[in-house]
């Protein structure tokens, strides 16, 4: 029988067959060597065990299993003593996860909510509250809830706004309303060679209603009357107010305009409640006359809102409840496309 030196100056039995192998030891042909009797052993093309740890030091005595080489261990069940195989946690199952990032209102994609649009005229469209699609029409009524994209130009455009007041004033107080008020647009103000795409005419006033119809006078022609294409006006309601409501009125003058959008334009007829500054009273009555003719007619009592006071007679003057705020004003908008 052969002898091999190991590397660690030990000495294994080399083998053709278990004949050459001492008592209890056989023979690993797939390795040459002699093994413990009780090795597993495989076919010399199997490379799935490697028994070659199984060989022993000559003239030491194998202790029970020493070696011992088994091909298809058992595996450790879960839970038993020693068992170094981890066991997953239990992890609770989620059904679904509530997406609001970027919303303000909908759905939140588990049944639930990411809110609700409490605005007037508004609508959840894409996880945002954006106004209805309406017509104009409906825009005429009482606080609209929000403002609509009216027009857009994409290009080479610019524009110029002129304003004028319509009152006359005291400090900051409207004291009495003017028939009319003139606004200029100066040369030079639009480039020269631009085209007129769009002009806006806009007033505003403070009264039981909007007035809806003004008269305007154009650089470029004589005075016409003007009909709003929409008006809008403000909730508030003012208890002790004569003017009750702001509005705000808006009409389409690119056609009075042309091309002609150099120079005055005058505006007529603007209604709105202008208190009578410094009106001289001897009693409560002289106060409600006065206040009857700055709103037209449609005050009849200094007491006629919830018990609160329109006007009163102080010290030979009249005055009025600070609710009451007069403003009448106009603007024209014109838009041009610049000339390339």
């Amino acid at each position: 029988m052969a002898c091999h030196k190991s590397l660690v100056d030990a000495y294994v039995f080399g083998c053709r067959q278990t004949a050459d192998c001492i008592d209890g030891f056989q023979c690993d042909l797939a390795k040459g060597v002699c093994v413990d009797g009780h090795a597993k052993l495989v076919s010399p093309s199997t490379d799935a065990v490697d028994v070659a740890t199984s060989v022993v030091d000559v003239g030491k005595t194998p202790a029970p299993d020493a070696g011992r080489v088994d091909a298809t261990p058992d595996a450790p069940s879960p839970g038993d003593g020693g068992s170094d195989i981890p066991v997953a946690p239990d992890v609770p199952e989620v059904s679904c996860i509530p997406d609001c990032l970027g919303k303000s209102c909908g759905s939140d994609g588990c049944g639930g909510s990411c809110g609700s649009c409490v605005v007037a005229g508004t609508t959840c469209s894409a996880g945002s509250c954006t106004c209805e699609d309406t017509d104009v029409g409906s825009c005429t009524s009482q606080n609209p809830g929000c403002f609509r994209l009216h027009k857009r130009w994409t290009g080479h455009f610019g524009y110029h706004m002129v304003a004028a007041t319509l009152t006359t004033n005291e400090g900051n107080i409207a004291t009495k309303l003017l028939e009319s008020g003139t606004a200029n647009i100066a040369p030079g103000s639009i480039p020269a060679g631009s085209k007129v795409v769009a002009a806006v005419l806009l007033w505003s006033g403070a009264r039981q209603s909007p007035d809806a119809a003004v008269t305007l006078q154009v650089p470029s022609g004589a005075a016409q009357d003007v009909a709003a294409d929409d008006c809008f006006y403000d909730s508030d309601s003012r208890v002790g107010s004569a003017s009750r409501y702001f509005y705000l009125c808006r009409a389409d003058i690119t056609g009075m305009v042309g091309d002609t959008p150099i120079g005055a334009y005058a505006l007529h007829g603007v209604d709105s409640v202008i208190l009578p500054g410094g009106a001289v009273c001897a009693t409560k009555s002289d106060c409600v006359s006065a206040l009857t003719t700055a709103t037209s007619g449609a005050v009849a009592s200094c007491d006629v809102q919830a018990g609160a006071s329109l006007c009163s007679c102080s010290g030979s003057q009249c005055a009025y409840g600070q609710s009451t705020i007069g403003h009448a004003s106009f603007a024209v908008l014109v838009v041009y496309e610049k000339a390339t």
